[in-house]
């Protein structure tokens, strides 16, 4: 991880960042807890296509991304079907 990697998790509260990699670091589906107080079950798979998502942004952007995908299950869900969706497409 990048030092500016590690600011930018300090800097959005209540970031679901640090438990998708924790629930691919465990290769194990979990639950996660939103902004919102929503929860849902992350599989690693998922977890990974979010986490690799947010890696490829620039800087400016992964803020806005992750604020956006800790905010509440639905965001999540809508986001994470369109990455999805444009990997199938490329597979």
């Amino acid at each position: 991880m990048e030092l500016s990697d590690f600011f930018l998790l300090e800097y959005v509260k209540g970031s679901i960042l640090p438990d998708l990699k924790q629930v691919i670091n465990t290769a194990s589906t979990a639950s996660v807890r939103f902004r919102d107080g929503s929860k849902t079950k992350v599989t690693p798979t998922s977890a990974k296509i979010m986490v690799a998502a947010h890696s490829s942004l620039a800087s400016q952007k992964k803020v806005k991304f992750d604020t956006m995908i800790s905010s509440d299950r639905s965001t999540f869900d809508k986001t994470l079907n369109s990455i999805y969706g444009r990997l199938r497409g490329k597979l």
